[in-house]
């Protein structure tokens, strides 16, 4: 790997390839193991492009370590490594990782601690399966708008009733759950419908609101998300006649991608 310059993402694809030999499946499966263990253990957050799917990263990790913990027998490290992992998901939203977490500590605390700490952890569990069911409609929302020809036959019209009907469901869960996820879902579903039926000022207050959100929001802060932003700043401005501010925020938009990338382009 070092005389060819090769990372180990690189190696790892190539060796994705299927080979013929039988010795050499052998030795790729084996070298394989070795690549993933390096991927995982070693390599650690530096494939991750934004502390959102960092974090999920860590708090399996986590997760992972408190179960070996407890299989050897020491409990309060255990413990000790899930209220850590408590924490992340917390600051991150991650529904699916806080059930897991929630689920472990309860089995390893809640009945010593008694009868408020079990039905507390319980109590969350349940907060957090209706968290997840609503994240999951909202996503579904959304797809429903940007991808009418998997869920509508019909006529343009026929779309555009479904699309407004979807961004209202959007809206109420919104309104009903303060997920950051799901206001990103209403958001991007506010934006799009308003440039389906030509409403360029709504969609710029719904854009705005979007750059608040990725701007200050560890779930979504990310590179990508900041550079998406700024493009659809830049292209309702276009819309609305306001050139210079487009330009200005295509700057903006240009500075956050991979460079030569489609979208920086």
């Amino acid at each position: 790997m070092s005389k060819s310059n090769l990372n180990v993402t690189e190696v790892a694809k190539r060796f994705n390839k299927k080979p013929s030999d039988p010795a050499f499946i052998m030795l790729k499966k084996r070298l394989k193991n070795d690549i993933l263990k390096i991927l995982v253990w070693e390599e650690k957050a530096k494939t991750f492009t934004s502390k959102f799917h960092e974090s999920k990263y860590k708090s399996r990790l986590m997760i992972l370590e408190a179960g070996i913990l407890m299989a050897r027998g020491l409990p309060q490290l255990a413990e000790e490594s899930l209220q850590k992992a408590r924490k992340i998901v917390t600051h991150y939203e991650l529904t699916s990782e806080s059930i897991i977490i929630h689920d472990e500590l309860q089995a390893l605390i809640g009945l010593k601690q008694g009868l408020a700490t079990y039905k507390l952890y319980t109590n969350n569990n349940l907060l957090n399966f209706d968290t997840i069911k609503e994240e999951f409609l909202a996503q579904d929302y959304f797809k429903k708008l940007v991808m009418p020809n998997l869920f509508f036959v019909g006529k343009e019209l026929n779309y555009k009733e479904k699309s407004a009907e979807a961004t209202l469901e959007l809206k109420f869960l919104s309104e009903k759950n303060p997920s950051v996820q799901i206001k990103y879902w209403y958001l991007r579903s506010e934006i799009y419908y308003n440039h389906l039926i030509s409403d360029y000022p709504t969609a710029l207050s719904s854009a705005e609101q979007f750059l608040q959100l990725v701007q200050e929001s560890p779930v979504y802060y990310s590179k990508d998300n900041l550079g998406g932003a700024y493009m659809q700043l830049a292209i309702i401005h276009i819309y609305l006649s306001n050139y210079a501010k487009a330009e200005q925020y295509a700057d903006e938009s240009a500075g956050y991608f991979v460079k030569g990338s489609i979208n920086q382009l």
